[in-house]
């Protein structure tokens, strides 16, 4: 609440308005008491600061009077609105400078919901971005073409597909008279997108490549924006929705992401010029990094949809999200107040495809436990859907499915290395592939044992490996703080019929390295159409995994270690 008045010191927002943001998907029976009790508490919480904020009472809503110069985020406005009318370039880049300085991560990161963050300040990081524009502008205009490039390069590593970023340093480097790195900067850009994306690069960029080959002077080069360019984004109303918001609500990708280069690139090919909702459903076992992959993609694909990305966890199994509280969330996201959301599902629906219609959406399902769950949550058109799920989501009609193994064994050295050390894993490398590889490849066990032996500075790589050898408690010790492997894979075990869980359990028991179709049927006491339906169970779930044809034609079957051994383990 105190962040919420914060970002309009002084002016007054309604109880209606605040108990639909505080309330999020599940308002209370009586709001306006939700909201008088948190004024009453927030009225203490000030108190011991005498007179610099107060909370007070105007009209039918609450305000916080305080000098608005006590706010960053006011300041932080001013100072734009004074660096969009500064005409000296000079004043600009220093104003801008000032702004920027007071830039401290995401607008109230610590204490609302992505859903939240997007309804109330999603205006101030437009602000941030225009900020950044203008600072460019005025640098290039000052001739600091050398620092600008410099700057430019280090941020393109970390947004490799960003078009905005390659334009500036393409004018940068014009501008600095070295006219082949800025098409070199073009052809870089042109390659990563054409291999992780498919596309091409915008009109504009190639515009401008085009104005630098012909070596057009600075008056004609398609260059950064000018502060007319600028308007100020829209602030939250009280009462009206804003028209064509920008909601750019993904997550953060892994910053030790390794591997599964090629199911990035024919994901990104797939979906490339593709008409109508392109779905792409990527499942596997529990931990294997479903989540962090659907991310990579969805970042990857993000330029193609800057006005709409969301992103929404479902749950999982053990809690699954309905579809009517999701197409709530996802309408709560995308500004729609709590009070203009229909009852029924289908009416929720139908407003949630008219909402994502204009201009395409991307959107991000993370932890689908069932297609039943994920289809009515589908856009109308021109949209891309990322679905991770620890099943296959086969009758999800039209979705690309995209099943993970776990990491190759050099792929999972390099993660272990970016937890524990290079260092150590160099002096021991055959030591830290027998770690990687008895953690079963999942990315999740080697990041959870990693984060342990970071924490154990005294133990060699191989002295962990030994301890990991021991098969009896092996799935104690991939487990760190809140985390563990061993959850996820009882948790998915548990969603399948109690044949197939027997089957599981007697694969588990024998020490034997493919299971051919015939065989888990000579195992179980069941009948035959009986095992095949626990067989194909067991799959979709994810617990074992088709190995090839045996001799005769059938299928044969192989069972994850780690699964295993949770397999194993007394009910």
């Amino acid at each position: 609440m105190l962040g919420l008045l914060l970002l309009e010191p002084g002016q007054p927002v309604a109880v209606r308005r605040l108990a639909d943001l505080l309330s999020g998907d599940r308002p209370p029976q009586n709001p306006r008491a939700v909201v008088q009790t948190t004024a009453a508490r927030l009225r203490r919480a000030l108190a011991p600061g005498g007179s610099a904020v107060r909370l007070i009472r105007l009209g039918e809503g609450y305000a916080l009077r305080t000098d608005p110069n006590n706010v960053d985020a006011y300041r932080f406005r001013e100072l734009l609105n004074r660096a969009r009318a500064e005409p000296d370039p000079e004043g600009r880049a220093r104003l801008s400078r000032q702004a920027l300085g007071l830039w401290r991560g995401e607008p109230l990161g610590d204490v609302a919901s992505d859903e939240l963050r997007n309804r109330t300040a999603g205006f101030l990081v437009e602000s941030h971005r225009q900020l950044i524009e203008l600072r460019i502008a005025a640098e290039l205009e000052l001739g600091r073409h050398e620092e600008l490039a410099v700057e430019l390069s280090r941020l393109i590593e970390l947004h490799p597909c960003d078009e905005q970023l390659t334009r500036h340093l393409m004018v940068a480097h014009y501008l600095g008279g070295r006219r082949q790195d800025a098409l070199n900067a073009y052809r870089r850009h042109r390659n990563t997108m054409t291999q992780e994306l498919g596309l091409d690069p915008g009109a504009e960029l190639r515009e401008l490549e085009s104005a630098i080959l012909r070596g057009d002077q600075l008056a004609s080069l398609p260059t950064v924006v000018s502060p007319a360019d600028l308007s100020e984004p829209s602030r939250p109303a009280e009462d009206v929705r804003q028209s064509r918001r920008t909601i750019r609500a993904l997550p953060a990708v892994t910053a030790d992401f390794v591997g599964r280069e090629a199911e990035t690139r024919s994901l990104c090919e797939r979906v490339a010029g593709a008409p109508g909702v392109q779905v792409l459903a990527i499942s596997g076992v529990p931990g294997v990094g479903k989540s962090a992959f659907a991310l990579r993609v969805a970042h990857l694909l993000a330029p193609r949809f800057p006005r709409t990305q969301l992103y929404l966890d479902l749950l999982g199994d053990a809690r699954p999200l309905s579809s009517m509280a999701a197409l709530g969330r996802l309408l709560r996201m995308l500004g729609v107040p709590s009070a203009d959301i229909p009852a029924e599902q289908g009416e929720r629906a139908a407003m949630y495809r008219a909402e994502v219609a204009d201009g395409g959406c991307l959107l991000v399902l993370d932890n689908a436990s069932a297609a039943a769950q994920v289809r009515p949550l589908l856009p109308g058109s021109g949209a891309v859907v990322v679905v991770s799920s620890r099943r296959m989501l086969t009758n999800l009609d039209g979705a690309h499915q995209q099943r993970l193994s776990p990491l190759t064994a050099p792929e999972g050295v390099r993660l272990l290395a970016g937890i524990v050390g290079q260092h150590r894993v160099e002096c021991s490398q055959d030591s830290a592939r027998a770690v990687v590889e008895r953690c079963g490849l999942l990315p999740l066990a080697i990041r959870l044992f990693g984060a342990r032996l970071a924490e154990r500075v005294h133990l060699t790589l191989a002295e962990a490996s030994e301890q990991l050898a021991e098969a009896d408690d092996r799935l104690d010790l991939l487990r760190h703080a809140d985390r563990d492997v061993r959850t996820g894979l009882l948790s998915t075990l548990r969603t399948v019929d109690p044949t197939a869980q027997l089957l599981l359990r007697t694969m588990a028991a024998l020490d034997v390295e493919r299971f051919p179709a015939a065989l888990l049927r000579t195992l179980s006491a069941a009948e035959g159409a009986a095992v095949d339906a626990a067989i194909a169970e067991l799959v979709e779930a994810n617990l074992v995994e088709p190995d090839g044809r045996d001799p005769f034609g059938e299928f044969s079957y192989r069972l994850h270690e780690l699964v295993r051994l949770v397999a194993l383990e007394p009910r």
